[in-house]
């Protein structure tokens, strides 16, 4: 009796520690990730991505467009697209701007399975975003709110 006492205090020992090192590399990996976060990204507009990932409302409407108006729009889009900037900061604290006015600005949180934000603008709106991909060089999320695919780079 005294033997399978020890054992199951050894197993319990054993499954704490596994999981105290799993939230370890859990809480490294969130760290990691929100170092990369702390900078200024640029959209990064590329319009056959736009339009591969049009939703089916959006594309019927985009070919119901003479090709000059559809030339004109995403133009449109690229240029707005290129005055906006995404802050992440190391606070938490996000702010999007376009042509150097603030847009909207609120707080994130990585989520813990290091691909999940949730960021909430200060008037309580609240989007989930999915990191599809981060460097120090490139960012690609998908917004749930607005369901497209954003891409962003540096601010040099």
């Amino acid at each position: 009796m005294k033997s399978l006492i020890i054992k199951n205090i050894q197993i319990l020992c054993l499954v704490a520690y596994c999981c105290f090192m799993c939230s370890i590399h859990t809480q490294a990996q969130i760290k990691i990730n929100a170092e990369l976060f702390n900078k200024t990204w640029k959209v990064d507009f590329d319009q056959d991505r736009y339009i591969k990932n049009m939703s089916q409302d959006e594309w019927t409407a985009f070919i119901s467009l003479t090709t000059t108006q559809r030339h004109t729009l995403v133009t449109s889009m690229s240029h707005e697209a290129s005055l906006t900037t995404f802050e992440f900061k190391a606070d938490r604290r996000f702010v999007v701007r376009k042509s150097g006015e603030i847009l909207e600005e609120g707080e994130w949180v990585l989520q813990p399975d290091g691909k999940t934000i949730i960021a909430k603008n200060d008037k309580g709106f609240e989007d989930i975003i999915e990191l599809l991909e981060l460097s120090m060089k490139k960012m690609v999320f998908n917004s749930k709110e607005y369901g497209q695919e954003l891409v962003l780079v540096p601010v040099e």
